[in-house]
């Protein structure tokens, strides 16, 4: 056979071994990235469950005199609508519920997204005239869930990366009446209260009961379900139920799933409902720090 013809064919060989070479080399990348991908996605979603169950949504709830005594002296913490706003109150009392409740929602925000209460600054608008009330949010932190209540010597704060509200109600408040009740209650749950109410020692059974609804539907309108019209049409007398404390059920079929978490503490003689956002059968509340828990899966 020619010389040529031998070059051309060891050429050839060493061609394919190479082309061979580099396929084999291909292929085995392509394989090992498979893997590491696998690895890290696999890691990411076990980060992001762990992430999920840890730190769903914080909540606090206290007494006025003893979060005012935490706002550190010389600060300008409150924003200027704020300050109009707490100016505004005739009764000092009601003032200082007012400032201690958004202190505290400061403070439990502080825990979620790492920074001093003094320096989180609060917003408020409103949906329907631009005016500074309304949902609050978090300026800077549009990810963040804000929901704050205060009532007589007592206040409430909640934060979240989800939907979440809060609302509290004291027992020193003034007494809901059955004219309100028959406006804002459904039928079912007018009818668990008169039976309650059938028994003259167990008025503030009653009571309690009326105003845990009413702290619960009024989380319903925080979280944009419902309005002041219509609080009759939800349902919501499982929560009457001692054994049903946690509630986890998809309200209203369409918008979000809400759980409703009662903290209510005798005490300090009030009522309350915390709602959120959370598609889960059974939570735990951890304590954190200052009277600040979170919520987590169990």
């Amino acid at each position: 056979m020619p010389t040529q013809y031998w070059l051309m064919l060891s050429f050839y060989c060493v061609l394919l071994m190479i082309s061979g070479s580099l396929i084999g080399y291909i292929i085995v990348g392509l394989f090992l990235e498979v893997i590491v991908s696998c690895v890290c996605t696999v890691a990411f979603l076990f980060r992001l469950k762990y992430w999920v169950m840890k730190s769903l949504a914080y909540y606090s709830l206290g007494l006025t005199p003893v979060v005012l005594s935490r706002i550190p002296a010389e600060t300008d913490w409150m924003a200027p609508y704020e300050l109009d706003r707490a100016s505004s109150f005739a009764a000092r009392s009601d003032r200082d519920d007012y400032i201690a409740a958004h202190w505290l929602v400061r403070e439990v925000a502080s825990h979620v997204v790492g920074s001093v209460p003094e320096r989180l600054m609060i917003g408020q608008v409103c949906s329907d005239c631009g005016g500074n009330h309304g949902k609050p949010f978090l300026r800077g932190h549009p990810h963040i869930h804000l929901s704050l209540s205060h009532t007589i010597g007592v206040v409430a704060a909640a934060v979240g990366e989800v939907a979440i509200a809060i609302d509290v109600e004291s027992n020193v408040a003034e007494r809901l009446d059955d004219s309100v009740l028959e406006t804002v209650m459904t039928s079912s749950e007018l009818s668990i209260l008169r039976q309650v109410d059938i028994d003259p020692t167990s008025d503030a059974l009653k009571e309690g009961g009326a105003r845990r609804l009413w702290c619960a539907k009024e989380c319903l309108i925080k979280l944009g379900l419902l309005t002041l019209d219509t609080m009759c049409v939800a349902d919501l007398s499982r929560l009457l139920t001692p054994s049903h404390k946690h509630i986890c059920r998809r309200y209203l079929g369409e918008s979000m799933n809400v759980s409703f978490f009662d903290i209510s503490d005798t005490s300090i003689d009030v009522h309350g409902i915390f709602a959120c956002e959370l598609d889960m059968t059974k939570c735990e509340f951890m304590p954190i720090a200052h009277g600040v828990s979170s919520i987590v899966r169990l």
